[in-house]
């Protein structure tokens, strides 16, 4: 067994960060108090956004749901409704289950502005056998008369199941809505997320019940008539799961085009030697026909490559593998980032019918990766399901841009490629650490990985036609390093029962992220004394008349669970609890769209640019030159050796378009990680980096 000699700095350092600034914010409604509940775990569901907003000339004001345990423990934990008008004052409903004695939860929402009517979905105990049903119900008329709901319908009901799926279980349900092609009407859609192994390991498959409606059929109770499909890749990787799994972890969303798409990645891997299968990892599968067409699967690796720093004064790398005296530095192709531990997040849709959605990547360091929960940070995928390209942008950090070829890294803040600090007493780099979950301890829930499992959760909203995006998480790790290391972390003493809420913004659907935002109970006065856990935002950004050449203002609405005793009663390890469930507004001031000034080609000057970036088989390079020149072109590794040299002789003024094959001078192939293509023209120069993934 293979150890590393990696000593990390646990308390991280101050290094500088090539990142936007901090945008301006104000709490505009404190917290208000919706319901206590004596269930602590994701009230607002897994995959979706529990809080939808009313068009303006719709009324104005927003619904949330949610599941709880009112008034004790051994209280059935039901779904409930709240709704809070424009002045964002809570309205009076009457409870609708106070004679209902049913087990619910994970309820999901869908506000069809277009026939003004709230579609629901959960999963509950509807009937007396020992499976769970999801069920589907409407509510008249939620801006006006905010209460009225019709009747609790099953939708998956086992064992009345399409065939080949009378023994599966489809909970934790995700409804959406569309247009229909048949006019005249709208369609839902619910997807549901098996809970049944096909032997002893998981595997969720899905299905998808949909249906045609309009106000006039909910008014009635006019049952609808559903159909139902499944994505057939999905259901293959379920019935193959104990001879090898993979494990999908997926968001859903509708488009206006009459596509529906379940989006996110997977992990894939031998239940025999755990042995990790090197397979692109992310996954949009996408249904035309209004869910009635074929299921198309779309997929790209996440794999982000490093590298090993190296320290001329020192002479040694920063990371090396084995048994002194027989350590070798681990190679640059086994230092990569990679999505991990991002079960939890929503899919959105933006107003140019790109998919979005968040993530989590570790950096692992290694064959046999040492997992260091620091290592995490926050990035997004984005997917254009018309040219089919997948593209990873940095959310938090960020070096240089957020959809540069630029990388952020522990040591390496600028992407460079150059450790920012590395004092000649250390082994390592100094490094900056962060640890995105809603919870600071690796021991909760039966280990590090179990832990980070249940705990994260991320979310995008917006992504309107203005290009004003939001992505909210949760940050533990100034409450993480006071627990484990008090004596050393002293100045995060404040933060010992307390997580942080971030909150970066884009103006131009997540091209360039900001800094976040970062609320807690530390720095706000509104939240004092709270626990905020499980942060939701709503479905939409509202501007404020507030505008200016900085950037315009927009609210955004958000719920939350302030919890008693700060972690969860789910997974079982951390006992029952209780605490409140919130509201409050914020209101924000987004970044100015512009073009930064190194950002502007610069036409007196040679350019340099390749494509597809991250490439595996061959790449090819374009080449501008502003005159005639002697012109040389060369690939070289982080080393600064020149591995190929790809053109050496006179080229015309304009473009010039090359191929490298990913292969040295001598024909061999080189390995997966990061080069430096360098151009060179008279005097001048140009250098682009590439990334290999095999």
């Amino acid at each position: 067994m293979k150890r590393f000699a990696l000593l990390l700095l646990w308390l991280g350092c101050a290094v500088g960060m090539l990142c936007a600034q901090i945008p301006l914010y104000e709490i505009s409604v404190p917290p208000v108090f919706v319901t206590q509940s004596y269930y602590d775990y994701v009230m607002g569901g897994y995959s979706d956004l529990p809080v939808a907003e009313f068009a303006p000339d719709q009324g104005s004001g927003r619904v949330m749901v949610y599941h709880a345990k009112r008034g004790s423990y051994s209280s059935p934990r039901k779904v409930y409704f709240s709704y809070i008008d424009a002045a964002g004052q809570m309205q009076t409903v009457v409870d609708p289950w106070q004679d209902v004695d049913t087990q619910m939860g994970f309820a999901s929402l869908a506000w069809d502005q277009s026939s003004g009517k709230a579609l629901y979905a959960w999963h509950e105990d509807h009937d007396a056998d020992n499976k769970l049903e999801v069920v589907f119900m409407h509510e008249h008329d939620p801006v006006s008369f905010p209460g009225t709901y019709g009747d609790r319908v099953p939708v998956f009901d086992p064992p009345s199941l399409p065939a080949g799926h009378e023994n599966d279980e489809f909970i934790w349900p995700s409804i959406k809505t569309g247009p229909s092609p048949n006019p005249g009407m709208r369609r839902v859609y619910i997807l549901g997320r098996n809970s049944q192994a096909a032997g002893d390991l998981v595997s969720e498959n899905v299905l998808v019940a949909y249906a045609d409606f309009n106000a006039a059929m909910l008014d009635a109770l006019q049952p609808l008539n559903w159909s139902y499909t499944t994505i057939p890749l999905l259901d293959a990787w379920h019935a193959e799961a104990d001879t090898f799994v993979r494990r999908m972890y997926g968001s859903f969303a509708v488009g206006d085009d009459g596509r529906i798409y379940y989006a996110g990645y997977h992990s894939a891997y031998d239940p025999n030697t755990y042995e990790a299968s090197d397979e692109p990892d992310l996954d949009v599968f996408v249904c035309d026909n209004y869910g009635a067409g074929t299921w198309q699967h779309y997929s790209h690796s996440s794999r982000i490559p490093s590298y090993n720093p190296w320290n001329s004064w020192l002479m040694r790398h920063a990371f090396y593998q084995g048994e002194p005296p027989n350590q070798t530095a681990v190679p640059d192709d086994e230092i990569y980032y990679i999505i991990s531990n991002s079960g939890h997040f929503n899919l959105l849709i933006d107003a140019n019918g790109v998919l979005h959605f968040p993530g989590l990547w570790v950096l692992r360091i290694g064959e046999e990766s040492y997992l260091n929960p620091d290592l995490y940070t926050v990035k997004e995928v984005v997917f254009d399901p018309d040219t089919q390209q997948f593209a990873i942008r940095e959310v938090f950090p960020v070096a240089g841009t957020s959809s540069d070829d630029l990388w952020w890294m522990p040591w390496d803040a600028d992407g460079n490629l150059n450790a920012d600090s590395w004092p000649l007493n250390q082994e390592q780099p100094d490094m900056r650490f962060h640890f995105p979950f809603c919870h600071w301890d690796t021991e909760e829930t039966a280990g590090t990985v179990m832990m980070m499992f249940a705990f994260n959760y991320i979310r995008l909203t917006g992504g309107g036609p203005d290009g004003s995006m939001a992505c909210l998480w949760q940050d533990s790790y100034k409450a993480r390093m006071y627990n484990l290391f008090p004596a050393d972390s002293l100045q995060y003493a404040a933060y010992e029962d307390d997580p942080e809420i971030f909150l970066a913004l884009s103006a131009d659907q997540g091209s360039h992220w900001s800094e976040p935002v970062v609320l807690s109970g530390v720095e706000n006065p509104e939240l004092a004394g709270m626990t905020p856990m499980w942060v939701y935002p709503s479905d939409a950004l509202l501007p404020l008349t507030t505008s200016g050449p900085t950037g315009d203002w927009k609210r955004l609405w958000l719920m939350f669970y302030d919890d008693y005793n700060w972690g969860s009663q789910l997974p079982p390890e951390h006992g029952l609890e209780w605490g409140n469930i919130n509201y409050m507004a914020l209101d924000l001031q987004f970044p100015a769209v512009s073009t930064p000034q190194d950002e502007i080609p610069q036409v007196s000057s040679p350019t340099l640019n390749a494509y597809p970036n991250p490439f595996s088989a061959a790449c090819v390079l374009n080449v501008a030159l502003p005159a005639k020149s002697q012109a040389e072109l060369t690939v070289y590794n982080l080393r600064g050796q020149a591995l190929r040299h790809l053109h050496n002789g006179v080229l015309p003024a304009g473009e010039a378009h090359f191929s490298w094959d990913g292969k040295d001078e001598r024909g061999r192939e080189v390995p997966s990680g990061i080069y430096l293509l360098r151009l060179d023209a008279g005097s001048t120069n140009a250098t682009q980096r590439v990334a290999r993934i095999k």
